[in-house]
């Protein structure tokens, strides 16, 4: 499974979905043609992407279920969708176009992939009123992704459990093995190279850290 087909897997049965920063649009269209869901908003901050998304709508007969709206976040959105997902960008980004429209998406199913501060998503849902449902990693054309999905309640977790992932480091899927199995190959390779007491003081609690992720039960 690549990472389109498991954003929109996790859609499933949705009545609508709505996806910011859609790209080619090919996560809604997944999602209606393969996981029940009824319609959905084909959003885009960028003219050119959109465009590129209504082509591929129109081509797969999908539009007059997928509405495409150029769109900073969920400024031109309607808020009848149940679900929504955000995925392909920063985790500072993601968290930003979530605050400006929080207590809007209260009610909402929320399918965050961020490519980078995973932690600090994780973070300011937790400190939001967003309970996690589920994380899943995968990795698709050699790259790593995490994917979380939230809805509203309470939450509370460790420092340790939100830079890693609660779900992940319990189930320890296989993808995420190997991306910290290859974190900790990399410290091992810097600290092997650092030269200051500093530097390899932080690169050895980092070391000690994954150890930890990966031989905890």
């Amino acid at each position: 499974m690549n990472r389109i087909e498991l954003l929109a897997s996790l859609a499933k049965d949705s009545v609508c979905l709505a996806d910011i920063g859609c790209d080619h649009g090919f996560i809604c269209i997944t999602a209606l043609l393969k996981y029940n869901v009824s319609r959905a908003y084909a959003c885009d901050i960028g003219k050119l992407p959109l465009e590129s998304a209504k082509n591929n709508i129109i081509k797969y007969g999908l539009n007059d279920r997928i509405q495409t709206v150029l769109s900073a976040g969920f400024d031109n959105v309607e808020f009848d969708f149940d679900t929504a997902c955000i995925a392909g960008m920063g985790g500072l980004l993601i968290i930003d176009i979530l605050k400006a429209h929080l207590s809007k998406l209260k009610d909402k199913k929320l399918i965050l992939q961020a490519n980078k501060d995973q932690d600090k998503l994780r973070s300011f849902m937790q400190e939001n009123g967003f309970k996690l449902l589920e994380e899943h990693a995968i990795i698709d054309s050699k790259k790593y992704y995490e994917v979380l999905v939230y809805n509203t309640g309470i939450d509370s977790y460790s420092e340790f459990e939100l830079k890693y992932g609660p779900f992940l480091l319990k189930n320890k899927p296989q993808e995420f093995i190997i991306k910290m199995e290859n974190s900790l190959k990399l410290k091992e390779m810097n600290y092997s190279k650092a030269k200051s007491e500093e530097s390899k003081s932080f690169l050895e609690n980092e070391i000690n850290e994954l150890k930890a992720v990966l031989n905890n039960d």
